[in-house]
């Protein structure tokens, strides 16, 4: 057997081991994301954040939450959208008998096997890798629907147009009302949604996408 002291290590595997080394970690309900030393790279400027730096900051903002706004809020999983979108998984005679939002949902079903995402949720959150190019924000906001509608907003800090996005959230939805057998809410109260483009600041540059998203939720916690 061999001690500590016989084994050699070169800085080259040092420095990969220290890159791998966890620097901290927050929690969202079930979830927990680590931020590694290697994600500090991603801080420098004219860097784009990662999945894990905006899941680390967003979870952080909602750690700060009291109990009452956290239970109002669903975030989805920052890998959430490109999965839906993805082709789907299984057999090509499976999937050509279902539609295309079928299909995408199956891709994402798990993901909310253990919670219903309209008990008492008002604000859903989908924060969105566009192409791993550029970060923006898509919130789905049901409010009581005895008095108002459902809307969706999109906070895109560069103020493009996101209508493919938007269908892609609706179908999801309906599709997972169906799933969850939901019959007291129905597929037109998600098929007809107001969709909202809020005036936020735009970005001065071509990289800080992540930011302005992170700022956007903190604006939307804080009411």
């Amino acid at each position: 057997l061999c001690s500590m002291t016989d084994i050699s290590v070169s800085s080259d595997e040092q420095g990969m081991v220290e890159d791998t080394l966890t620097i901290s970690k927050a929690r969202y309900k079930q979830n927990v994301v680590k931020i590694k030393k290697d994600d500090y790279s991603r801080l420098e400027y004219g860097q784009f954040l990662n999945d894990n730096l905006i899941e680390f900051s967003v979870y952080k903002i909602l750690e700060g939450t009291s109990t009452k706004v956290n239970q109002k809020i669903h975030l989805f999983s920052t890998q959430f959208f490109t999965k839906l979108i993805s082709a789907p998984k299984g057999t090509r005679s499976h999937s050509s008998r279902m539609t295309q939002a079928q299909a995408q949902h199956q891709n994402v079903k798990r993901w909310t096997k253990n919670v219903n995402i309209f008990d008492s949720k008002k604000i859903l959150l989908f924060p969105i890798n566009e192409e791993h190019f550029h970060w923006y924000l898509i919130m789905v906001v049901i409010p009581n629907l005895a008095e108002a509608d459902p809307y969706i907003t999109v906070m895109d800090s560069m103020g493009d147009k996101k209508d493919l996005a938007v269908e892609e959230i609706r179908s999801y939805l309906i599709e997972e009302l169906n799933s969850k057998k939901i019959t007291t809410i129905s597929h037109k109260t998600f098929a007809e949604m107001t969709t909202v483009y809020p005036k936020i600041p735009h970005q001065p540059d071509g990289s800080s996408c992540g930011l302005y998203l992170i700022q956007c939720v903190m604006m939307i916690v804080s009411g």
